[in-house]
């Protein structure tokens, strides 16, 4: 692993020292892990989060000619209709966590599609996200067509 050879940084035998691991090591900073085949790094989730902060959810909004609010995601091909905005975007919220877990239940699939391979940040952003957490990493913009 290039980041361990540059920095001399010890690894772990994850099997013997998993409790070191889990201890304080991952909570003070990331642990590469070096098995046989795999390389691995274990990170805290508030770590994880931090790496997906600047991660924002473009979504544009369409008013129907009956009054109702249409959203779409930009680039998840999500898209949801509800009488007021906020409810398009607890829709939009909950079609997104549906997506996120369908996606992740058949990981490897999806993860190899070229057309989905790069929803992989997202993904991982819904999983490990709140709906409040969510919510405000949702940036709405007026549909035109």
């Amino acid at each position: 692993m290039a980041v361990l050879e540059a920095t001399g940084e010890k690894t772990f035998d994850i099997h013997n020292e998993w409790s070191e691991v889990m201890g304080s090591e991952v909570c003070d900073r990331p642990v590469f892990v070096q098995r046989a085949h795999d390389d691995v790094i274990v990170l805290s989730l508030p770590m994880f989060n931090n790496l997906f902060s600047s991660l924002k959810f473009n979504v544009s909004l369409f008013t129907e000619s009956d009054g109702s609010v249409t959203g779409v995601v930009d680039g998840l091909d999500l898209v949801e209709n509800a009488e007021t905005k906020e409810g398009c975007i607890a829709a939009l919220l909950a079609a997104m966590r549906d997506y996120a877990q369908d996606f992740y239940n058949d990981f490897k699939f999806w993860a190899s599609a070229s057309n989905r391979k790069d929803h992989i940040p997202y993904v991982l952003k819904i999983l490990s996200g709140s709906d409040a957490q969510l919510r405000e990493d949702i940036i709405c913009r007026d549909g035109r067509i």
